[in-house]
């Protein structure tokens, strides 16, 4: 059974895929990813570029 990290990888990749694409949505959600440091690796330059 997957973990929790799994997931959260797994949705950091499908968020990135869309802001890629310009989701504003997309966005902000993988912003938040980042601030969190949920299932990637915790980076402020990255979820400034994003949010």
């Amino acid at each position: 059974m997957p973990t929790v990290m799994v997931y959260l990888r797994t949705t950091a990749k499908w968020y990135r895929m869309a802001a890629e694409q310009g989701n504003a949505e997309a966005q902000t959600l993988l912003g938040a990813l980042y601030c969190l440091g949920k299932g990637v690796f915790q980076s402020d330059s990255d979820r400034e570029t994003l949010s």
